[in-house]
């Protein structure tokens, strides 16, 4: 079940989710439960066919971004969207994800995007001396 699933998420990790038809009477009320703990708020809401995207982070609720579209025809085109930036040992990092509703056809995405003009440097040597505007020399 995905109640199961996420249990076996280790805590800190990203958690992104996206509906793709029909979640409002598919989800069990365990796996609410669940994402409820990652910070959605969204997810008891959730109507037949509404289009619904969820990104977080195990153990940091507050972390959590989701958005929810309600369903108005099988003909209308409605896309929900999040894109979250996550700052890591690489840099920071998109996660994007996407739950459309195109001419009555649904369609999901998950993406990541690094942020290409940032550098992470990882230095052995204590640096707790070092002040702003000191100058760093690379070879």
């Amino acid at each position: 079940s995905l109640a199961t699933f996420i249990d076996q998420i280790p805590s800190g990790k990203i958690v992104a989710l996206a509906t793709f038809d029909e979640a409002s009477r598919n989800l069990e009320t365990s796996a609410k439960e669940k994402l409820k703990e990652i910070g959605s708020v969204e997810v008891d809401s959730l109507a037949l066919r509404d289009i619904w995207v969820f990104v977080g982070i195990k153990g940091d609720p507050g972390a959590a971004a989701e958005q929810r579209l309600p369903r108005t025809d099988s003909q209308t085109t409605s896309t929900a969207s999040v894109t979250v930036t996550f700052n890591d040992f690489f840099g920071a990092v998109d996660v994007i994800v996407t739950s459309s509703l195109l001419e009555g056809q649904p369609r999901c995405t998950f993406s990541l995007d690094r942020h290409a003009d940032e550098y992470i440097i990882n230095l052995k040597d204590d640096v707790s001396s070092w002040q702003p505007g000191d100058h760093i020399v690379l070879a």
